[in-house]
């Protein structure tokens, strides 16, 4: 979910509960707070008494709760059990608080954060031109040095590094994950973040991971075990394969920063605006006023 939602926020919640000897009483608790606090209990309309395990997914609108900007919302499960005699016994689990924030405050947000991935991207685009680079003068050397420890310790590393690129790649397109999902659970995903984040970033760095990085990396490995082979005729051809795919989603997260640049601005001339009606009312309000004193 992230650490802000909208008052539009659709939560997705997963609860289980456990007691030895039964559970007397499961409830997911919300609680509201900025100056005054309140709670209140969300309904688990499968709970039944006496089990012994109880799980249960379900979807909370925050809106249903009337929440506003600035507020605080906290969440957390609670339980009790038949301990009649010292109890009943109670557990909370630990609480989990998010600010609700207006909508144009969360898009600047993730808006924020797409630009740090981007940067980190950039960076393996860089480290994986560096890895092509090296591996392009091993190749030249291939027929004089490929029988040789030296040479097949150099690229048993350059494998490692491969394989290092695919997982921080990997960290990246969780990175986009999670900012499309904070999209859509906030009812901020439009067809265009769908398909820019979906279908244009995370579905091609998905690719990226789980199948042409490992491969380049396999790649790597099978000519290290055969440099005079034909596995070293592959080795560049997928490296320039994997830039291209690369430079591709990077296009794409300049792209949308370009546009994202231009609706902050026209946010930002929005709210002056609406700052200098407010303050012209008011000005011509008093000016009212004292024309009537008079």
């Amino acid at each position: 979910v992230g650490e802000m939602v909208t008052p539009e926020a659709i939560l997705p919640i997963e609860v289980e509960f456990a007691d030895t000897y039964g559970l007397a009483g499961a409830e997911l608790v919300f609680q509201v707070s900025r100056e005054d606090a309140r709670e209140g209990s969300i309904p688990l309309t499968t709970f039944r008494p006496y089990l012994t395990t109880f799980s249960a997914s379900l979807t909370w609108s925050v809106f249903s709760e009337a929440v506003t900007p600035g507020d605080r919302l906290t969440l957390f499960a609670r339980a009790t059990d038949f301990d009649d005699i010292s109890g009943p016994n109670a557990a909370e689990s630990p609480p989990i608080s998010v600010r609700v924030v207006t909508r144009d405050e969360l898009l600047a947000e993730l808006a924020r954060r797409e630009q740090e991935f981007r940067m980190d991207f950039e960076r393996l685009i860089d480290a994986q031109e560096q890895l092509r680079s090296r591996l392009l003068t091993l190749i030249g050397l291939s027929t004089a040095e490929g029988g040789s420890e030296d040479f097949a310790a150099t690229i048993a590393t350059l494998e490692r590094r491969q394989r290092s690129i695919a997982g921080s790649v990997n960290v990246v397109r969780q990175q986009v994950e999670q900012v499309l999902t904070e999209h859509r659970i906030n009812q901020l995903a439009s067809q265009t973040v769908e398909e820019r984040l979906g279908q244009g970033i995370a579905e091609p760095l998905g690719r990226l991971t789980t199948r042409d990085l490992p491969e380049a990396a396999d790649a790597i490995r099978r000519w290290s075990h055969d440099p005079d082979g034909e596995a070293g005729t592959t080795v560049d051809p997928q490296q320039v394969a994997l830039l291209s795919q690369m430079r591709a989603i990077l296009a794409n997260m300049l792209q949308w920063e370009g546009y994202q640049e231009a609706v902050n601005m026209l946010r930002d001339i929005l709210r002056l605006q609406n700052e200098l009606r407010t303050e012209t009312k008011d000005a011509a309000q008093q000016q009212g006023t004292g024309v009537f004193d008079d």
